[in-house]
C-alpha cells in the first residue's frame, strides 16, 4: 500500500523557510512556517506554523494530489487521511482533504501534545478540478498568536490508514465469517483497500450531461503468496460457495470491519510448483455487499 502523499513526512525542505518541498505555504494576516529539526514525532524532520492573534488569522500548506495523480482518476474514488499534530490550544490545528465543493477536516482536541488525527473518508466528486491536502493553524479571537507542528501524514484511497510511522508488519489482517473462524492474511506487494462510488451519467435531450450518484461498495485486491494449503483450501471453498465474509483489519488497538464476499471467475489459490508444493499463491478479490 503506497502513502499517496508526497513528501508527507516533511522530510525534504529545499528552502527552509517557504514550506517543505511538494507544498505550498499560504494565509491571513501575521504567519510564518520553518523546518523543525528537534520537535518532531517521526523522522529528522518536522514542519512548524505559527499564526498570528488577531481574528482571522491562519497559517496553512497544501499540497494538490490532482498534480500527482490524473484528476479523472481521483473522481469518485475514496480517500482518508491521518497524521500527527501538536499545538499549544486545543481546536486551533486540523488537517483537511478538500475538492471545489466540499471539505473534510479534523482538528486537535488536547493541547500540548502529539495526537493522531485522522479525517472521516472523503469521495471526491465528479465535477472536481481539484484534491487537495491542507494542514492549517489558525487564531480566531485569542490573544496571542499559536503555534503547531505537523508531522507523519499519510493519505491512503479507502476507508482506513494506519498510525505513522506504520509497517504493515504490525497490522494484522484476517478473513473469514467471524472473528473466530477466521484466518490470518499476509499480503504481498501490490495489495489494495478501497471505495468506490456508483454512478452513471446520461445526457439529456438538450445536450446537458447529467451524473447519477446511487451508493458506493467496497473493493479491495489482497495478493498472497505461500499459504499453507488449509488455508488454501477454506479460501476456495469460500470462494465456492460464495460465502458472507468479515474482512478484519487491525492496527494497534483499533480494528476495521469490512463486509465482503471473494469475487472473480476463477478459484483464487492455485498451488505453487515444487519445492513449495504444499504452499499455494494468488489474489483475493473481494468486493463488499
Amino acid at each position: 500500500m503506497k502513502n499517496l502523499l508526497y513528501n508527507a513526512d516533511f522530510e525534504l525542505w529545499t528552502y527552509p523557510n517557504t514550506g517543505p518541498d511538494g507544498w505550498t505555504f499560504t494565509g491571513v494576516g501575521s504567519r510564518w512556517i520553518s523546518r523543525e529539526p528537534s520537535f518532531v514525532k517521526t523522522g529528522n524532520y518536522a514542519s512548524k506554523l505559527w499564526c498570528g492573534a488577531a481574528s482571522g488569522d491562519y497559517s496553512y500548506i497544501y499540497a494538490n494530489v490532482h498534480s500527482q495523480y490524473n484528476i479523472d482518476y481521483l473522481r469518485g474514488r475514496t480517500f482518508k487521511l491521518g497524521g500527527w499534530v501538536w499545538c499549544d490550544t486545543a481546536s486551533k490545528a486540523y488537517i483537511a482533504l478538500t475538492d471545489n465543493i466540499i471539505q473534510n477536516h479534523i482538528f486537535n482536541t488536547v493541547a500540548n501534545t502529539w495526537q493522531w488525527v485522522e479525517t472521516q473518508p472523503k469521495t471526491i466528486i465528479n465535477s472536481a478540478d481539484i484534491f487537495r491536502v491542507q494542514i492549517v493553524v489558525q487564531s480566531r479571537t485569542e490573544s496571542g498568536g499559536h503555534t503547531a507542528y505537523f508531522d507523519g501524514l499519510v493519505l491512503l484511497e479507502g476507508c482506513w490508514v494506519p498510525q505513522t510511522p506504520y509497517d504493515f508488519e504490525d497490522v494484522e489482517f484476517r478473513l473469514g465469517p467471524t472473528s473466530a473462524t477466521s484466518i490470518v492474511l499476509y499480503p504481498d506487494e501490490g495489495m489494495e483497500l478501497g471505495k468506490y462510488l456508483m454512478h452513471n451519467t446520461q445526457r439529456a435531450a438538450d445536450g446537458h450531461l447529467y451524473g447519477y450518484e446511487f451508493g458506493t461498495y467496497h473493493k479491495s485486491s489482497i495478493p498472497v503468496q505461500f499459504m499453507p494449503s488449509s488455508d488454501a483450501a477454506i479460501v476456495n471453498s469460500w470462494w465456492e460457495s460464495q460465502a458472507k465474509l468479515l474482512l478484519f483489519v487491525t492496527s494497534g488497538p483499533v480494528t476495521a470491519v469490512h463486509s465482503c464476499m471473494i469475487m472473480g471467475e476463477t478459484c483464487p489459490m492455485s498451488q505453487i510448483s515444487k519445492p513449495y508444493d504444499d504452499r499455494f499463491k494468488g489474489v483475493i478479490p473481494l468486493e463488499g455487499y
